[in-house]
C-alpha cells in the first residue's frame, strides 16, 4: 500500500510541474489552475497522512490547505490523529505471532479507532469535493458570462 501512495506521490508531483509551465494566458485558465493546484495539493497531503511520516515529502502542503480552509480546527484533530493507522499497524503484527485474547481485544480496539478516523477523512474529503465542486459551479458561471 505504502508503494501505491509512494508511486501516486510522484505522479502528483509530476502534474504539478506540468502546471508550472508556460502556456496559454488568461483569467479562467489561471483560475483552474489554481483550483487544480489546489486539489493536487489536498490530495498529496491526504496520501501522506495516510501512508504516515516515511513517506511525507518534505514541503507539506497542509499549510496551504489551511489558510484555504481557515479552518485551525482541522489542523488539531490532524495532529492528534497523525498516527492512528501506524498504532493500528503493530497490534496487528503482534496478534499474528500470537493468539492471545487479549492481543485480539487490543488489535480490534486500534482497528475501531482507525475506522473511525477514516470515517472522519472520509467526511472531511465529502465536504471539501462538495466546495470544490461549488467552485467549479461557480467558475463556469463566470465563463459563460
Amino acid at each position: 500500500m505504502k508503494k501505491a501512495i509512494c508511486k501516486a506521490l510522484k505522479n502528483l508531483k509530476h502534474i504539478q510541474n506540468k502546471l508550472n509551465t508556460p502556456g496559454e494566458n488568461g483569467a479562467v485558465i489561471s483560475v483552474l489552475r489554481d483550483v487544480e493546484a489546489v486539489t493536487i495539493s489536498v490530495l498529496e497531503s491526504v496520501l501522506s497522512f495516510i501512508s504516515g511520516p516515511e513517506a511525507e515529502s518534505k514541503s507539506s502542503r497542509w499549510s496551504l490547505v489551511l489558510k484555504l480552509m481557515h479552518q485551525k480546527k482541522v489542523m488539531c484533530e490532524e495532529e492528534q490523529k497523525a498516527n492512528k493507522f501506524l498504532s493500528a499497524e503493530a497490534p496487528v503484527r503482534s496478534c499474528i505471532k500470537s493468539e492471545n485474547m487479549k492481543h485480539v481485544e487490543n488489535v480490534q480496539k486500534e482497528l475501531q479507532s482507525s475506522e473511525l478516523s477514516i470515517q472522519d477523512l472520509e467526511e472531511g474529503l465529502e465536504t471539501f469535493s462538495r466546495c470544490m465542486i461549488k467552485t467549479r459551479v461557480i467558475v463556469l458561471n463566470i465563463i459563460s458570462l
